[in-house]
């Protein structure tokens, strides 16, 4: 009977296994929150770019506002005869 193959890659160091499964749970974590929590995450990595683009002299990037954005989402009430 022949041993089992080795296989290509050596398996992952433990820490980089963690940063893995840290990963995965954060994933699942985020895709649990609301949308309008999601949107607020969204504007302040806008905002993190826009600083970013400044700060090393290319045009800044746009960032919504994010009250605006609420208000169209909302329905608009039933209008009274």
């Amino acid at each position: 009977m022949e041993p089992p193959e080795k296989p290509d890659v050596a398996p992952l160091p433990q820490v980089v296994r963690r940063v893995l499964e840290f990963k995965e749970a954060r994933r699942k974590q985020l895709a649990q929150l609301p949308p309008e929590e999601k949107l607020r995450i969204l504007v302040e990595m806008q905002k993190w770019a826009r600083a970013a683009h400044i700060a090393t002299g290319r045009p800044p990037t746009p960032v919504w506002n994010l009250e605006e954005l609420m208000k169209r989402a909302q329905p608009e009430p039933p209008h009274q005869v």
